[in-house]
């Protein structure tokens, strides 16, 4: 019997990585118009109106912990560009209450700031995928990939020819079909924590199996979990209540998807290794 050898992907979603034709990937493509009309966005801003460039109050906004970023304020009749910064301040401030709890908190601004910077280049953080191998690991569930793999693992390896038969890579493809993929969509802690709001959902994942090793009746597996999602809004998702009811939403629309605007959204891309080990 024919033996896999590694490294081997034992699956791949149907959504592809670098999925630069992904609504939620487009920008600057939507007219004042549009915005109004088709999506009800005439309330975005509690500072200023992107539309007409003017603040919504008579009083100069003061500095903020943000301007250091983003540049400082001048007061009067607003640029495009110094309206983007107001907006991008007021987005980070309203981001607050999606990530006030836990060592992930931060990622929601540096992912912001990499948006206002609109180079479109794809973002990676040593956070991140500490957060994506941290809910592989804590996924004790009956729809955890990973319990899903090393159960199978443990039921066909074959000890005599100390390795995975390659006949049966298939089931353990579909028994990963079944589960559930990592995401971060807890009820209340990625809610909190930032993590809900910077990925929660992960559009392409890929899984490997790097290495696997038989030893006497041990075998001990290392696996690779790559995931990508888009830090962007799609039509479909400002459509939503869940997202319209909140302004930080609305303002993020508006800054990637007004032609006035047009800041770039991009990949986000994490990792993990989880190891695997099981005998009979």
């Amino acid at each position: 019997m024919a033996m896999a050898t590694f490294p081997l992907t034992i699956y791949q979603t149907r959504r592809g990585f670098n999925d630069v034709g992904a609504d939620d990937m487009r920008y600057g493509d939507l007219s004042q118009e549009q915005l109004i009309k088709r999506f009800r966005l005439t309330a975005v801003s509690n500072v200023v109106d992107p539309y007409t460039l003017t603040r919504l109050t008579p009083f100069n906004t003061p500095q903020s912990r943000f301007a250091g970023v983003y540049g400082n304020s001048n007061g009067g009749q607003l640029s495009a560009h110094e309206c983007a910064r107001l907006l991008f301040e007021e987005l980070q401030t309203t981001s607050l209450p999606f990530a006030f709890y836990g060592p992930y908190r931060q990622l929601i601004n540096q992912m912001l700031t990499h948006l206002y910077r609109s180079t479109g280049a794809p973002w990676r953080d040593a956070r991140l995928d500490l957060a994506y191998r941290n809910q592989i690991l804590s996924d004790n569930s009956k729809n955890s990939t990973r319990i899903a793999i090393k159960k199978i693992i443990d039921v066909n390896i074959d000890y005599e020819n100390k390795g995975y038969p390659l006949s049966l890579l298939a089931e353990l493809t579909n028994n990963i079909k079944q589960s559930v993929l990592p995401k971060f969509d807890l009820p209340i802690l990625d809610k909190i924590n930032g993590m809900g709001i910077s990925v929660h959902d992960v559009h392409a994942t890929r899984i490997d199996i790097v290495s696997l090793e038989v030893k006497g009746t041990h075998w001990r597996a290392r696996i690779l979990y790559k995931g990508q999602d888009h830090f962007g809004l799609g039509i479909e998702d400002i459509q939503k209540q869940k997202f319209m009811q909140f302004q930080f939403f609305k303002i993020w629309f508006v800054l990637q998807r007004f032609n006035r605007f047009g800041f770039r959204p991009f990949f986000t891309n994490m990792e993990a290794i989880i190891d695997l080990e099981g005998g009979c």
